[in-house]
């Protein structure tokens, strides 16, 4: 019997904000928790292709400040094309973005640059 592992996306354009999340996340996000597995996505067609591809995502971390198509409008299209999304953490460049993230219907909002303690209690908070 294996053990439960977390599945978490992480979305952006940027690769050095997709190895901050990583390494901000860890392995095992908290003391007891599952082992966390990371599934990378640089465009939105890549998040639309995980989805397709995986069942049983715990997760997702979205850049608000993917270049073309948007997180956000991603997350819109999630929830379109899904019965249940996971839940998403945007981080987003300003505090005043936070509305525009919660309306793509995020679970908690974070705000550049990444804090790595705040976003490894947040994803705490969420998933234990």
């Amino acid at each position: 019997m294996t053990e439960k592992t977390l599945t978490v996306v992480v979305f952006s354009d940027d690769s050095d904000f997709r190895k901050d999340v990583v390494s901000a996340v860890g392995k095992y996000p908290w003391a007891g928790a599952p082992e966390a597995t990371f599934l990378e996505a640089a465009t939105s067609a890549g998040v639309v292709n995980l989805f397709a591809e995986n069942d049983g995502i715990d997760l997702c971390i979205f850049d608000g400040e993917v270049q073309k198509e948007g997180a956000m409008s991603v997350a819109h299209l999630l929830s379109q094309t899904h019965e249940e999304i996971p839940p998403i953490i945007f981080v987003v460049a300003r505090p005043q973005d936070e509305w525009l993230a919660r309306g793509a219907g995020s679970a908690a909002t974070l705000v550049k640059p990444l804090n790595s303690l705040a976003l490894s209690k947040t994803v705490e908070k969420l998933l234990r």
